[in-house]
């Protein structure tokens, strides 16, 4: 029987969406939870960014259109 799991992302502070870095964190952090989701079995709600983030300083490479 196959298990599903909800995994609940909210953006820690929504009126920095403006600010590029804040947002490129935020896409980092988010696409670790997407290639890990087995590190967030169990959590109740996820806040990102997080300083806890392994890849939080995460920069796009200058070849890669990033996220605007």
């Amino acid at each position: 029987m196959a298990r599903f799991y909800v995994i609940v992302v909210t953006i820690g502070t929504v009126g920095r969406l403006s600010n590029r870095e804040y947002r490129e964190r935020c896409a980092a952090r988010l696409a670790e939870i997407i290639m890990y989701p087995e590190n967030s079995i169990g959590v109740g709600r996820i806040f990102i960014p997080s300083c806890f983030c392994a890849i939080a300083s995460f920069r796009l490479p200058p070849h890669v259109v990033s996220v605007t």
